[in-house]
């Protein structure tokens, strides 16, 4: 069991390849059949129970790409390490993996996956593919998403997001229409300077993409970087409406006043997860707890008491989630951990 987290891979990687000598980071971690599952780079799977003294390997045929949790259990796309692309995915049930849908055109990687109400989708370098009740339909992307697909999804019967996280080189937000393939590129930079926000592609890596609880049509981005210094906001995404949701100043109380100007606003707490849990938004940042349940109105809470368990900080102390530490990006000038939150 590698001992070194990551919410994210620290950096791009080529398009239609995988990492030839990674370093083991996660990349997913969710919480499925009564126990925590946390996902490397290197495609290595384990899970813990809660009281549980270590962690248990799992064993699959190919490597794991990524992983989402369903109301009937764990779900995982895997992908050998070839040329020549290919994945299959599979399901966990009663102990053991079972295969239920296979890529059968040449040359396609699986990026990423996501699980809402029974249904699972699969986004590759080609298509994004939509698997409920053993029924599968594809639609081939008019263009490519990036060079990195990082690990914030989320989708609804109309819009697939994809949020991207290359560390200091930013990220951004992409909605993918699930009826055409078309990807539009999200961003909104009101005061015109070089880092400006509320979303801005070059410099705002995306940790995290949920429904918002307070509106139907409405998702929250969870933005964070540690390099040189922090920055960070959840913002919210209505159509093509882009707004600021919530950030909090370094030095100030989480109830601070959200109106200060981009330009004028300094350092801010990074967040390095972002999930929903029923009616509440949780965000990790990286001083602590935030949970939102109204839109703007937050509960803050610092950090945990951690338990190492082979290597691996974590806590199970806080209803409704647990907490990891991780190392967000890998790099001498960055922060050395940040909290991930896992619905359970």
């Amino acid at each position: 069991m590698m001992a070194a987290l990551a919410a994210n891979l620290p950096t791009a990687l080529a398009e239609d390849s995988y990492p030839t000598e990674p370093p083991a980071f996660v990349i997913r971690s969710v919480f499925a059949d009564g126990r925590l599952w946390i996902l490397t780079d290197t495609g290595s799977l384990s899970s813990i129970a809660e009281g549980d003294s270590h962690w248990t390997d799992q064993a699959l045929p190919d490597p794991v790409r990524d992983i989402c949790a369903t109301t009937s259990g764990l779900v995982a796309v895997t992908g050998p390490k070839s040329d020549d692309g290919g994945w299959s995915l599979r399901r966990r049930q009663e102990a053991n993996w079972v295969e239920v849908a296979a890529g059968t055109i040449d040359k396609e990687w699986p990026h990423g996956l996501h699980c809402e109400s029974g249904l699972v989708t699969l986004i590759t370098n080609l298509r994004l593919i939509s698997i409920y009740d053993g029924y599968q339909t594809s639609i081939h992307l008019v263009q490519k998403v990036g060079s990195l697909v990082g690990g914030a999804f989320y989708g609804n019967a109309d819009y697939f997001f994809v949020g991207i996280n290359h560390g200091e080189w930013g990220g951004g937000l992409r909605r993918i229409d699930r009826h055409l393939g078309a990807i539009a590129t999200l961003e909104s930079n009101r005061t015109g300077s070089l880092c400006g926000g509320p979303l801005n592609t070059k410099c705002d890596p995306i940790n995290g993409i949920v429904a918002a609880p307070w509106a139907d049509d409405c998702v929250v981005a969870a933005v964070g970087l540690a390099h040189l210094g922090e920055h960070g906001r959840l913002v919210e995404i209505c159509g093509d409406r882009i707004e600021r949701l919530y950030y909090r100043r370094q030095g100030f109380p989480e109830n601070d006043k959200q109106d200060v100007d981009d330009r004028d606003i300094g350092p801010t707490t990074a967040f390095s997860a972002l999930i929903r849990s029923g009616d509440s938004l949780w965000a990790a940042g990286s001083d602590g707890i935030y949970r939102m349940r109204e839109r703007g109105v937050v509960d803050y809470m610092p950090l945990p008491a951690f338990q190492n368990i082979d290597g691996v900080e974590m806590s199970f102390d806080l209803p409704g989630i647990v907490v990891l530490m991780t190392e967000i990006n890998a790099c001498d000038m960055c922060s050395a951990s940040e909290p991930l939150v896992v619905a359970r």
